[in-house]
């Protein structure tokens, strides 16, 4: 996993598919979550992951880059998912979801 704290499966993509399955397989091994939204697959640190699940629940910014410093080792993940469109703000809810 890089110094974002998370690896996509597009960044994987150039690599041979043995390889790839070797990696995902070390990855698997380490620890590492494999979460999946829409056809994306991000391959994302522990602790990362673990800051993103217990944090964005609890944020009512409608500020992406509100969120994303108050996320902090997460916000780059966020970032990452934002610009994406896989999450957006429920001005309802006043809360982020997953699309």
């Amino acid at each position: 996993i890089n110094r974002k704290g998370y690896v996509t499966h597009v960044e994987l993509s150039g690599i041979d598919e043995e390889s790839r399955e070797k990696i995902e397989k070390r990855l698997e091994k380490m620890g590492i979550a494999k979460m999946s939204l829409g056809k994306e697959l991000f391959y994302v640190h522990p602790k990362v992951w673990r800051e993103f699940e217990e944090k964005l629940p609890k944020l009512s910014d409608r500020d992406p880059l509100l969120v994303i410093e108050r996320l902090g080792i997460a916000g780059p993940l966020f970032n990452e998912l934002y610009q994406r469109g896989l999450l957006y703000f429920d001005a309802k809810e006043k809360k982020w979801k997953k699309a």
